[in-house]
């Protein structure tokens, strides 16, 4: 069976009936749901049925509740966006799973044929090169490896956006679809950087951008005071959304609004340095809580 087997017959519908799930339980209608995923009404209700089996089976799968439901929960916030933005997304995150090896073990049991230095969707999968796709592929990569970065995952996920020059909407922007998320005390890329891969983040990463220059990156963390006090103790410059900063600020505290979680953004050149910069506050605020 070969990889793209595997994730048409057990990991594709399997997220499709999680999405369906989320999209349902948020208001949509069964016909709508079907438009918007590409099926039909009575394979929506079918999906609605098996959801929670469906995240049952994706745990035994070896993909933890936490990343199903973060991978479910990007899924639906591209179907609300339309057809092919589910199917981009859903594309992104198939690739990101394959090629993070996230299925390797399942494949494992029930191919035994699969050799132990098997690194064929890591190969075929990895993509061509794109210096800023690579560059936020390294901050990924470096959050991912850390073992302070899960104190800055907010609630929401934690995103990177890297706008290149002559970006000027949120499509030309480089960032991560399903998120960075929690599991545990370990960060889970859902979704390999692509090109519109982000709103929100892309979005400060452009107004940076505009402001000072591009290319401009953008990290979203958790708002709390002991990480804004550990950057600040780190020498960088803390702006405030809502005041004029007179150049340009290494992180900005945004402090959100009536059911919107206040965030705090880390700022760089490159994704790799806003990632370098949270990181640093993170390893400080890790070292002093042990």
């Amino acid at each position: 069976m070969t990889p793209f087997e595997l994730a048409a017959r057990y990991l594709i519908p399997r997220l499709r009936a999680l999405t369906a799930a989320r999209l349902l339980d948020g208001g949509m209608s069964q016909n709508e749901v079907a438009r918007r995923l590409g099926v039909t009404q009575p394979m929506v209700r079918k999906y609605a049925a098996e959801a929670e089996e469906a995240m049952e089976a994706m745990e035994a799968m070896g993909i933890p509740r936490e990343a199903a439901d973060a991978m479910a929960s990007a899924l639906a916030d591209a179907a609300t966006r339309g057809y092919w933005e589910h199917i981009s997304a859903m594309n992104s995150i198939v690739a990101s799973v394959l090629s993070g090896g996230g299925l390797c073990a399942f494949h494992r049991r029930i191919d035994r044929g699969i050799p132990d230095d098997c690194s064929l969707c890591s190969d075929v999968l990895r993509g061509g090169p794109d210096q800023y796709i690579e560059d936020v592929s390294n901050a990924v990569s470096a959050l991912v490896e850390s073992p302070h970065a899960y104190l800055l995952v907010p609630e929401v996920g934690m995103n990177v956006a890297l706008a290149p020059p002559g970006a000027s909407t949120v499509e030309q922007v480089v960032g991560v679809p399903g998120r960075l998320v929690r599991v545990g005390t370990r960060v889970v890329a859902i979704g390999r950087p692509s090109y519109g891969g982000s709103t929100h983040t892309a979005g400060v990463a452009l107004w940076a951008g505009r402001r000072w220059g591009f290319p401009r990156a953008a990290v979203a963390t958790r708002h709390d005071a002991s990480i804004i006090g550990a950057a600040a103790a780190m020498g960088l410059r803390v702006h405030k959304v809502g005041e004029e900063p007179q150049e340009a600020p290494d992180l900005m505290v945004d402090m959100g609004g009536p059911g919107v979680e206040p965030i705090i953004y880390f700022l760089g050149r490159s994704a790799l340095e806003a990632a370098r910069k949270a990181l640093e506050a993170a390893r400080r605020v890790g070292t002093r809580d042990t």
